[in-house]
Parts: structure tokens; sequence; C-alpha cells
């Protein structure tokens, strides 16, 4: 049987890369924040998750109405594979979407995940849309759910899905809206009577809130924030 040191390539380096495992950093927060390519890594695998978007709230008008807000749409996802790559990058994970509060107010938009050297290497993942509020009706009111995140700069990129439509016909709730999905778990639950659900994977989308025959006023809810997977190779 060889020994190790037979198994030498013209270069006269060792052949260990494949006998080293693969390690995985995950970034769940940071602004303009530094990661630190470990020693001997010789490709990064990365991918970036932008954060999922916040729902809407809800303004009760008793007897007779119904209020739905609209859920947040999930954040954008890229894949990049980087061969000999820097000492250094530059990241930013994005925040999740903020709550709408109390009342007929939007919920707010997921914030964008970044990773960059400054030169050649420019990812961005935007957060998804945030839902719209709503005040209570007795009639119609249907439209499409808030879009996804696009995303930049990868050699794979996917757009957020988005939230659910949302749909009430002469008063009777007949389409909730539920957060945007992401790739790392389901958007919250819409709520017909009461506070929807937040984002349950990273990067997906708040559920939409809802008030019906009540004079109760309700707030969405928060998507979740983004991420960035960094899987090291030596």
């Amino acid at each position: 049987m060889a020994n190790l040191s037979d198994k030498v390539a013209p270069s006269g380096v060792a052949l260990l890369s494949a006998l080293i495992p693969p390690t995985v950093t995950y970034l769940t927060s940071g602004t303009s924040a530094t990661y630190t390519t470990p020693n001997n890594a010789k490709v990064l695998f990365i991918e970036v998750f932008g954060a999922g978007g916040g729902s809407g709230g809800v303004d009760g008008q008793g007897n007779g109405t119904v209020a739905q807000s609209r859920g947040g749409g999930a954040g954008g996802y890229l894949q990049k594979r980087i061969a000999a790559p820097n000492a250094t990058y530059t990241y930013t994970v994005g925040a999740a979407g903020s709550v709408g509060a109390a009342g007929d107010n939007d919920g707010g938009m997921g914030g964008t995940s970044t990773f960059t050297d400054g030169a050649s290497i420019n990812l961005s993942s935007m957060g998804g849309a945030g839902g719209s509020g709503m005040s209570g009706t007795s009639g119609n009111s249907i439209g499409e759910g808030p879009l996804g995140g696009t995303s930049s700069g990868g050699d794979l990129n996917i757009a957020g899905n988005p939230a659910g439509p949302r749909a009430i016909v002469n008063g009777e709730s007949a389409c909730l809206s539920n957060g945007g999905s992401s790739m790392l778990g389901a958007g919250g639950n819409s709520n017909a009577g009461g506070v929807g659900g937040a984002g349950l994977g990273y990067g997906s989308g708040a559920g939409g809130s809802g008030s019906r025959n009540e004079a109760t006023n309700y707030a969405g809810n928060t998507g979740a924030g983004g991420l960035i997977k960094i899987t090291e190779f030596y």
C-alpha cells in the first residue's frame, strides 16, 4: 500500500484536499461586516437569502364588515461559486420586514442581503415586499399578494415567492393572504380574526392579519430575517 507521502501532485503539493471535509459558515446578522476566508480554503460556495416582508395591520369596522391585510413576500435567493477566494469580503444580512401597526397600516419590506469584494463579486438578494393594511369593508376587495425580492450577481438568481392573494367578496373572506415561503421554510399563516403568523424560515414573509364582524384593530407580523450561507472547500 502506498504511503500518503507518495501521493504528491506534479507541483509537489500533497493531495490532501480530498481528505479535508468542507466547513459551513452561517451569517445571520451584520451590516457592512467582514467575512474572513479560512486559511487554505480554495473554493467558496455562497448562498444569499434576502429577508421576508412584514404583513399589514387591519382596522376593524364592526358587524357586517371584514378586513384582511396582505402577507409579505419572500426574499430573493442566489448561488455563487468563487474559486481562489479573496482573504476578506464585506457582507450585510437583510433585516426582517417590520410589523404593520394595528390599524390600516402597511408592513415593511424585507432587507437586502449582500456579499461583495468591492470589485468583481457583487451579490445581492433583495427582501420581499411588505403587505398592505386594510380597513374593514362590507363590499369587495380582490388583489394579488406582494412580490418576492429579486437577486443579482450569482451564477443562479431566483426571485422570492410572492405572498398569497387576498379576496373579500360581499363582506366575506374568500381568500386569505399567507406569507411567501422561502427555500428554508414556510411563510406565516394568515388569520381571519387576529394577528397573522410570522415568517417561519429564513427569508420567508409574514401572514396577513384579519378582523371579522368586530371593531378591533390588529397589527401585522414580522417577516423572517435574511441569511448568508458559505460552504468552504479545501
